[in-house]
């Protein structure tokens, strides 16, 4: 399958295409790199350390609710940490959930993994509404893939919409906030960095 069908349809709100490349000397090396870059992607717990200095924090947690830096899996959760205060409704952090992960090996040729996050429940404290400042039906992909000599990141933002469905009103405050200033390009910004961070050559 192509690994672009992943990606779910443009359908509402925001939607938005990033993509980074990095061309090396040989397939040899391209598998290399995409290896690398294959093992950031499935590290949340990393992805700060690829994204930049005003990065949020990311830490993952398995089906059991157990902080983990095992390679992700569907199913877990990823806590995120964004500068400024959190939602009380997540204790304090936006909560997404890993939703598909798709990985293949084509031999010389090609080679590729998605990764699909979708907003979550805070796992701890489950509540009615996502513990997150964009609301169901939104979704972040983000895909690895290597032709050739070539290796590739790419992220996928879609159908998001600001989460205005907490019972708090200063949460559902605190989400237009960082909503309206996520759509303003921050968070095109961060995103892009983070699969730049991907292809960055150790």
């Amino acid at each position: 399958m192509s690994i672009e069908l992943i990606v779910p349809p443009e359908l509402r709100g925001k939607n938005t295409k990033l993509f980074s490349s990095a061309r090396c000397e040989s397939t040899t090396s391209a598998k290399e790199l995409y290896n690398l870059a294959r093992q950031r992607l499935l590290s949340p717990g990393e992805w700060h350390k690829h994204a930049g200095r005003l990065s949020a924090e990311f830490d993952m947690f398995d089906e059991n609710k157990i902080e983990t830096n095992e390679l992700a899996k569907p199913g877990w959760f990823i806590r995120i940490d964004i500068p400024g205060p959190g939602p009380k409704s997540g204790d304090g952090f936006d909560w997404v959930k890993i939703d598909l992960i798709e990985d293949a090996r084509c031999g010389d040729l090609e080679d590729h993994i998605g990764l699909r996050v979708v907003p979550s429940i805070n796992p701890f404290n489950p509540g009615d509404a996502e513990s997150h400042f964009l609301e169901r039906g939104s979704s972040s992909t983000f895909i690895v893939n290597r032709v050739a000599e070539q290796v590739f990141a790419s992220y996928f933002g879609r159908n998001e919409k600001i989460n205005f469905h907490p019972n708090s009103m200063l949460e559902k405050a605190r989400n237009g906030i960082v909503g309206l200033t996520a759509f303003a390009g921050l968070s095109e910004l961060h995103w892009k960095s983070l699969i730049n961070g991907f292809l960055a050559k150790p």
